[in-house]
């Protein structure tokens, strides 16, 4: 409950922004994510449109993979995208040092 006290929290509507409905069909029609994936590449583009740091995932298949995330940032790159989004699984984030 902390972390919602101390972060604002905003939702986002996919087709609210063209923007991000651009990006996100970039990402599929590259072949980067499957056409079946529509709602991962919204994800990942809203991210990125709106300078998330991480997005927090278990999709291994799909977003938490070291290929993907290499082409996702190419084609953010590529777009003018410059703010680096991390994409990582909650393992990834947990401080195992806390007790």
């Amino acid at each position: 409950m902390e972390v919602i006290n101390n972060y604002p929290i905003s939702f986002v509507a996919e087709q609210s922004s063209d923007e991000i409905v651009q990006l996100s069909e970039l990402y599929l029609n590259k072949g980067i994510l499957p056409a079946k994936s529509k709602a991962d590449a919204f994800h990942v583009a809203i991210c990125v449109v709106n300078q998330i740091d991480i997005l927090l995932t278990w999709n291994y298949k799909h977003l938490a993979n070291i290929n993907r995330k290499h082409k996702l940032l190419q084609i953010n790159l590529a777009n003018n995208y410059l703010y680096p989004l991390e994409i990582l699984t909650p393992f990834e984030v947990l401080d195992d040092e806390q007790t």
